[in-house]
């Protein structure tokens, strides 16, 4: 789960969205930084778990924003070792492909008409 939620992590940062030559106009594709995404990514769950009781969730997750550490795909990647029950790394996992996955693939010219 950790290496391949870190293998998308990296693909959402590279993007699909507009590449150049793309035939909508848009040009050359913006550059996502790798710590505005992972603040906006923990920003959204903390409050996504606290407001459906998965306290210890929600507490994980905000433990990691509240570091402000360097290297949030290692973070990822040690997910599958994570003192988290495997009901609630399955939520993480799932809430994050939601996010990550629809930025990660490329989107083709014929969708940007």
């Amino acid at each position: 789960m950790g290496a391949a939620l870190a293998m998308l992590f990296r693909d959402a940062l590279a993007g699909g969205v507009h590449p150049p030559g793309c035939g909508c106009g848009g040009g050359v594709a913006p550059m996502i930084s790798a710590a505005s995404l992972e603040a906006d990514l923990l920003d959204y769950l903390v409050p996504r778990y606290e407001k459906s009781g998965a306290a210890g969730l929600a507490a994980f997750v905000a433990a990691r924003r509240a570091a402000r550490a360097p290297g949030f795909t290692d973070w990822l990647r040690g997910l599958d070792a994570a003192p988290l029950d495997a009901a609630d790394r399955a939520r993480l996992d799932a809430d994050l492909r939601a996010v990550l996955e629809p930025m990660a693939r490329p989107v083709s010219r014929f969708f940007c008409v």
